[in-house]
């Protein structure tokens, strides 16, 4: 009982944030199809979404256990199918889309623990992942075009470069935050937001994943506020958002690539030694083959102990590269994110000769 009802006192202060009344399902399929992974939420939110206006049918409970074919942990950012890959995809969420007309959103998934959303798109002969990220800003473009109140919003090293680089695009004051991957970073960053005021405070926290962290009201005092990642709660105040338009105000997504080495030594990695030092050097002399670099700074993050993070321009427009061990497995991660306007075609080969410089350093 305890969610449905705090997801209703959300989606009320969610209503007041973006300046709307109640969701507007024009633009959604009907019915909406979700698919909870078979977490609690299978067992309500598609009748939550039904009572405000969304017929929505849950097709999770038809699984045989959780995250089984079913939830967003089998999808990607930005990942796309045609009609008939869908169709006949053991993921139950896909084969129970139908096609619709461009930019339809048809269907979201949750994760088994609830605290991630990812929602699918009709596009072109198919259907495609609209990550955390676009999700995000969505939610700003909207929020700061209610009204011209700052907002603060954080997002990880893994996000889109242009959503934290081009807010000036926003009509309202948006102060930005990069941080380590994880939500529970992205709620250190916006903790400060966390004032005694009876209206919500104006901050975001996304990751591509899904992870979107807002404020919701304290259960025991109601102008105080907490910071919580909900994926039932990021399913509404993105359907929300999605219904007030301002298409023109969102972000043009930049170019970013994500590899992994497996297999490795991780202590031959610091982010600050010899190894570390190299790869710096063939990225940087890679980069001035490519035009102008500048503002390059080589630093770190609190809660990455062994990350290498170049930020720097080239060409006059913001890029990035980061290099991790993972935390949990033998393998090394390496991200490189690109402003829209910066040229990607030859970035692949710097992919590949840092991979190698890695992979010959530390496999074990």
């Amino acid at each position: 009982v305890f969610h449905p009802a705090w997801l209703t006192q959300r989606h009320s202060d969610f209503c007041s944030l973006l300046g709307v009344e109640a969701f507007d399902a024009s633009m959604l399929a009907n019915p909406f199809v979700l698919d909870s992974s078979k977490g609690a939420a299978h067992a309500w939110l598609a009748d939550w979404f039904t009572d405000q206006g969304i017929a929505t049918i849950e097709v999770s409970s038809k699984a045989e256990a959780l995250n089984l074919n079913c939830g967003a942990g089998d999808f990607s950012p930005t990942q796309t199918w045609t009609h008939e890959e869908a169709a006949t995809s053991p993921h139950l969420l896909l084969q129970n889309l139908e096609p619709a007309p461009v930019g339809t959103l048809v269907g979201a998934a949750l994760d088994g623990d609830g605290d991630r959303c990812l929602v699918l798109q009709a596009i072109e002969n198919g259907y495609m992942v609209v990550d955390g990220d676009a999700m995000g800003d969505t939610i700003l473009s909207a929020a700061t075009s209610n009204s011209d109140a700052p907002w603060v919003l954080a997002a990880s090293i893994e996000s889109d470069l242009s959503l934290l680089s081009t807010v000036h695009r926003l009509s309202a004051q948006v102060s930005t935050v990069e941080t380590a991957v994880g939500d529970r970073w992205l709620s250190k960053a916006l903790a400060k937001t966390l004032v005694t005021q009876s209206t919500p405070p104006r901050c975001i926290g996304v990751e591509d994943s899904g992870h979107i962290v807002m404020a919701t009201r304290h259960p025991l005092a109601s102008e105080k506020w907490a910071l919580v990642g909900d994926g039932a709660a990021t399913l509404a105040v993105f359907l929300l958002a999605f219904s007030c338009g301002h298409n023109d105000l969102h972000m043009t997504r930049g170019w970013k690539q994500r590899r992994s080495v497996k297999d490795v030594d991780r202590q031959r990695w610091s982010g600050s030694n010899e190894l570390a030092d190299e790869v710096e050097a063939l990225a940087l002399g890679f980069f001035e083959q490519c035009g102008d670099v500048n503002l390059w700074d080589r630093h770190g993050l609190e809660g990455e102990s062994n990350l290498m993070l170049v930020s720097f321009t080239l060409n006059g427009s913001p890029a990035s590269l980061g290099i991790r061990n993972s935390g949990t497995q033998a393998k090394i991660s390496v991200s490189l994110r690109l402003a829209p306007d910066i040229d990607a075609s030859q970035m692949e080969a710097l992919m590949d000769n840092i991979i190698v410089h890695l992979s010959s350093a530390m496999r074990i």
